[in-house]
């Protein structure tokens, strides 16, 4: 991302700290439902939920060796991990797609629900600008009134664009869109084929 073009909030969802983050919570979900259903064992998941992520530079240290950013993301977490042996559990059952895709899947909602608010604050101050200039959004926005007929301005027209009929389009589509990446959370690997009461465990 271009940093003089990113809010600050947007630029945290896609930082390489919080993916870690997400992938952490990701790994950490699977091995709970897995200590659940009696495969791994559950002493594991205390010391694995207590490890903190581990850091952009530490993972991109390993990287350059292993060519592999998922063991890398997995050793260093591991080097994290009180006693280690409890991360030998981590990661079962799992190929990177399951972790890519889901915690990528997440990123996705939260991007989205930063875009879902920055709208409807927009399409709100439209509506407030419409309406103190005398003009009433609805079926017919911006003709409903002749002598505004030939002043059309660009807020004005911004407004046409993301309502229809009275309607928000422009939030009813974000929406929509937020709704389809939360069903994508399910994942593409393994655990897209797993028993539905591991799979729900970790993406109920």
């Amino acid at each position: 991302m271009i940093e003089r073009y990113t809010l600050p909030e947007m630029g945290q969802v896609w930082s390489d700290a919080h993916k870690y983050e997400l992938w952490c919570r990701v790994e950490t979900l699977v091995l709970e439902a897995h200590a659940r259903a009696g495969t791994v064992p559950a002493s594991a998941v205390g010391p694995v939920r207590s490890a903190p992520p581990p850091t952009p530079e530490a993972v991109a240290a390993i990287e350059a060796v292993t060519e592999h950013d998922v063991i890398a993301f997995l050793t260093a977490w591991a080097d994290n991990t009180e006693p280690r042996s409890a991360a030998a559990y981590v990661h079962y059952g799992m190929t990177s797609s399951d972790l890519l895709d889901t915690a990528l899947a997440v990123q996705l909602a939260e991007a989205t629900d930063i875009i879902v608010a920055k709208a409807d604050r927009l399409v709100a101050v439209l509506r407030d600008h419409a309406l103190a200039n005398g003009l009433h959004p609805g079926p017919r926005l911006l003709i409903s009134d002749q002598r505004h007929r030939r002043h059309r301005s660009g807020a004005m027209t911004a407004l046409a664009l993301v309502l229809k009929d009275g309607r928000d389009i422009l939030g009813e589509r974000n929406r929509l869109a937020r709704a389809s990446v939360r069903g994508a959370e399910r994942g593409s690997g393994n655990h897209d084929n797993a028993e539905h009461p591991l799979q729900h465990g970790i993406c109920p």
